[in-house]
């Protein structure tokens, strides 16, 4: 896959110390979610700086990475360049899925105000919309995706002050990189103020 997007540079990417061997299987998988492969590319060369990243900070393989590697990795990026610190949560949450990726061990983990709402979110969907499993876990991610984006887990008042102009640009920013049936999903994020002050 990686050669259809990246043909004369591929093999520096399959080479990478870290994350070199799942990047083909970690492309495939973002197209299948439907991650558009202009927007790939672009994540192709967050890649190297991301395996770079990694290594500076002691791994030495991918099995060294954990959790608290990619929290750091994001929270290191989030404000220095924010499209790279999207691909090691996008990254991370491939990992996740497939199990290749301990999770922190229980004392380590801290129940966050995103958390808290994401869980408030899944039982109102389940409870008073009746959707399926699988459909609730597309809606929580990119629910989780909208509450980082206005910076909730920093400021839990950035609902209550939600402008129309805030769900525009986080649609518009999704629209660059999902396709038109992926975006349909997101339609739910037009009412999600309602949504969440209804779970709660």
């Amino acid at each position: 896959m990686i050669a259809s997007l990246r043909p004369k540079s591929c093999q520096k990417y399959l080479t990478l110390p870290i994350l070199g061997s799942i990047l083909d299987e970690f492309i495939t998988w973002s197209l299948d979610r439907g991650y558009t492969t202009g927007t790939m590319k672009g994540k192709l060369k967050d890649v190297r700086r991301i395996d770079a990243y990694f290594q500076s900070a002691g791994a030495q393989r991918l099995e060294d990475l954990s959790q608290s590697s990619f929290e750091s990795g994001w929270r290191h990026y989030r404000h220095l360049h924010p499209n790279m610190a999207g691909t090691i949560r996008l990254m991370e949450c491939f990992l996740r899925e497939n199990g290749r990726l301990d999770p922190l061990p229980t004392q380590l983990k801290i129940r966050t105000t995103v958390d808290i709402e994401l869980d408030y979110f899944s039982d109102y969907l389940r409870r008073v919309r009746g959707l399926e499993p699988s459909t609730i876990r597309s809606h929580k991610r990119y629910l989780q995706d909208f509450l980082e984006g206005i910076c909730f887990h920093e400021n839990p008042e950035a609902l209550e002050t939600l402008t129309v102009r805030s769900i525009e640009d986080f649609m518009r920013t999704c629209a660059k990189r999902l396709n038109r049936y992926s975006l349909l999903n997101l339609s739910f994020i037009n009412d999600v103020k309602g949504i969440i002050f209804a779970a709660g």
